[in-house]
């Protein structure tokens, strides 16, 4: 089962039984040392996506090839370079991809990047190597059927953005012609694939640590004028993704998500010309990244110590805290980086997995991001058998009740209506018995009864609901109370109205839920909202999913 600790952070949901789960957006996208290749993706895909819970990852397309009486390997690390490839070189990937039955992995990007560099900006046939290799994977991503290419943007050999004395050529001339090959490059990739999505690891966010020096005259870096390149000819259907990659493994909270958001889209503008920025703004969209190293190896590495462990001494529910700060900033993608685990190789002779260093994280992940799909689960895990944790749920027990009273106490369920609100209340026919609970002409009112939780614990909540006027507006609703028994964690509650009445005109409603931290308390409300007619409860059922 999944660690209490893990769940207790996790989103609820509330939904009626009849409603169709749809996934929620952003989509979370996995890239790592560990990326399949093509052949490994084909025998293992349905193991993948059961075992993770990505909707996408990044791909490693290879190829091997003679050039010039020497066996060369194509792949990501080595597509930025003066060798011109064949697509045909590429068959066996091609096939492998074409007749790999993705289900979960509906996006999914071809890796690429700019080593090893060793071209020149001023070498029309270096670029014209450059761009054939890019416009091969472009057409391979859109004949295979990938959402498009994931671009590294770090220079981790030859320099080749970083403007030399040696090029022959001054600073200027080498800004203009990094502008140009950036206009080449997205002819290359965007011609074949009109509607791709550039997946870049960093884009705007290259600036990050010199965002302030971009304006000066003495700017050495021409990756900036090569990114402008790009979107002066940026096709309308495509859409670029800033990873922004280094500030993502930095953020430690809420404020950090906010703040790499405000980076992407206002700070970092500094790097676009004022001719892209409408196409910077509308078709580019923020990733949020994050690093697992750090959460899930304990480590002195400078990552590791950008965040926030102090007040986070469970690593699996600080990650999934993030990774809900994150889902805040972006309607696209969150992306993870990894290392030295797999989410899907944990053979001795490969790395561990990262489930068996943070035991729940998978399915943490799945309720982050599908806690819809979550909820269903559990709920169909109900037997039937399950105790009621209600105290007179079907309103047959009357000690001490008083119909004749002002203010008539129904046993074991409190009454509340809002002070303006001046309605009737008590006990009147049932669904199946005698009696059920109701109101009338009510501004806001509910019947209520606490019950001790814990965090982690899943509950279902059900009641059949009559309405005098079908119109009218009932509620079942989870509220939170702390151990003094005041309310908290407001944000959590959760409630689902009543839907269509049946010819008798009773309704079933359920909703289902999460304990989330810091609440001893569940307070279940029969409620409704500037009701004119009357409405009645019966058979309020409380479960705990097993």
């Amino acid at each position: 089962m999944m660690r209490k600790s893990v769940l207790c952070m996790l989103s609820v949901c509330a939904m009626a039984c009849a409603e169709l789960w749809q996934p929620s957006a952003p989509k979370l996208i996995e890239f790592s040392w560990n990326s399949p290749d093509t052949k490994y993706l084909r025998e293992h895909v349905h193991e993948m996506e059961a075992r993770t819970p990505y909707h996408g990852l990044g791909i490693h397309v290879i190829a091997k090839a003679m050039w010039e009486g020497k066996e060369i390997t194509c792949r990501h690390s080595t597509i930025f370079s003066p060798i011109p490839w064949k697509k045909e070189w590429f068959a066996e990937a091609i096939d492998d991809l074409k007749h790999t039955e993705f289900k979960q992995f509906t996006d999914n990007f071809i890796r690429t990047g700019v080593c090893p560099g060793n071209v020149s900006l001023f070498s029309d046939s270096d670029w014209e190597a450059v761009c054939n290799n890019f416009r091969i994977m472009s057409e391979i991503a859109k004949e295979c059927g990938m959402k498009g290419l994931a671009f590294d943007p770090e220079v981790y050999c030859e320099q080749l953005f970083l403007h030399k004395e040696s090029w022959g050529h001054t600073l200027e001339e080498s800004r203009r012609q990094a502008r140009l090959r950036g206009r080449q490059f997205a002819d290359a990739i965007f011609g074949p694939f009109p509607d791709m999505t550039f997946f870049c690891f960093f884009w705007h966010s290259h600036v990050q640590f010199a965002f302030y020096k971009v304006k000066n005259d003495g700017y050495r870096d021409t990756f900036i004028h090569f990114m402008n390149g790009v979107y002066d000819n940026l096709p309308p259907t495509a859409t670029i993704i800033d990873g922004n990659e280094t500030n993502g493994y930095h953020a430690a909270d809420g404020k950090d998500f906010q703040a790499m958001a405000n980076q992407v889209f206002h700070t970092y503008l500094v790097a676009v010309d004022e001719a892209n920025i409408v196409k910077a703004k509308t078709q580019t969209h923020l990733a949020p990244a994050f690093y697992l190293d750090p959460y899930f190896i304990k480590s002195d590495s400078s990552w590791a110590k950008k965040l926030d462990w102090e007040g986070h001494p469970d690593r699996t529910l600080y990650f999934l805290e993030n990774m809900k700060h994150a889902m805040k900033v972006t309607d696209k993608y969150i992306w993870t980086w990894g290392e030295n685990g797999s989410w899907w190789r944990d053979k001795p002779d490969q790395p561990f997995s990262w489930e068996s260093r943070s035991p729940g994280v998978t399915e943490g992940l799945r309720w982050v991001f599908a806690p819809g799909k979550y909820a269903e689960n559990a709920r169909a895990r109900l037997t039937g058998s399950e105790p009621n944790l209600l105290k007179n749920p079907d309103f047959e027990d009357l000690t001490g009740y008083d119909a004749t009273a002002a203010k008539p106490k129904v046993p074991h369920w409190a009454f509340w209506q809002s002070a303006q609100s001046r309605g009737t209340y008590g006990l009147d026919r049932g669904a199946d018995s005698a009696h059920g609970a109701f109101f009338a002409n009510v501004l806001n009112a509910c019947y209520l009864q606490t019950y001790p939780v814990a965090f982690g614990e899943t509950y279902v909540f059900s009641a059949k609901i009559w309405r005098e006027n079908p119109d009218e507006i009932a509620t079942l609703r989870f509220r939170w109370q702390d151990a003094d028994g005041r309310w908290c964690c407001e944000e959590e509650d959760r409630s689902v109205e009543a839907g269509k009445p049946d010819a008798d005109g009773w309704c079933t409603a359920s909703v289902c839920v999460t304990v989330p931290a810091g609440v001893k308390f569940t307070a279940v409300l029969l409620g409704g909202t500037d009701v004119k007619g009357k409405v009645i409860f019966d058979d309020a059922k409380l479960v705990k999913c097993p």
